[in-house]
């Protein structure tokens, strides 16, 4: 049901925009947005969704967040995260994921991401299951305290939907090429 011809879409889209043409988009809603849980299709005028609201979440562990058998946990709202993690990594054996979601709508990623989250390289927040359903809508924001005993440092976050099989599938990620945040240039072309 989430299927949607992208090439189409922008084609119409470019013929309304640049070429002055009135397709099915001149009056079509601002936003569509694919609503994964009840598999259908919401036409917004705005965007993120109305009923949205700020939910914080935080990052706890205890002392070893790395991979899925670390103890890295993400809880609501009734907690504050606190510890800290660290990690080490290789930069001969990166593990980045290099499918770019933001640049290619219409590529084919993998679908579950445990094979970057099985990686002692990588910090892993799992909350416990959901009670309820939970409504995501519009940009997900982190605030990180990071320290690094390297002169660079490149970091890469995603949010993943982990199903009760314990696939994980990614929601969203930080693929600003060339990297998600490579923090010696966070502020601009100066180190």
């Amino acid at each position: 049901a989430s299927a949607i011809d992208t090439i189409g879409h922008v084609e119409q889209f470019l013929a309304l925009h640049l070429k002055g043409q009135r397709t099915a988009l001149a009056d079509a809603p601002r936003c569509r947005v694919f609503l994964t849980g009840e598999n259908r299709w919401e036409e917004l005028d705005r965007w993120p969704h109305p009923q949205a609201v700020v939910s914080p979440w935080y990052l706890a562990s205890n002392g070893d967040a790395r991979g899925l058998r670390g103890s890295g946990q993400l809880i609501g709202d009734s907690g504050r995260g606190e510890g800290s993690d660290t990690f080490v990594h290789d930069p001969n054996q990166p593990s980045r994921d290099m499918s770019n979601l933001a640049m290619f709508a219409w590529a084919d990623p993998p679908l579950d991401c445990r094979y970057l989250q099985r990686r002692d390289d990588t910090l892993v927040y799992t909350s416990l299951p959901l009670r309820r359903p939970l409504f995501v809508s519009g940009r997900y924001r982190l605030w990180l305290f990071v320290s690094s005993d390297r002169p660079d440092t490149d970091l890469y976050v995603t949010l993943s939907d982990v199903h009760p099989d314990g696939r994980a599938i990614t929601l969203a990620a930080t693929n600003e090429p060339p990297a998600g945040l490579r923090l010696r240039y966070r502020q601009g072309p100066q180190p």
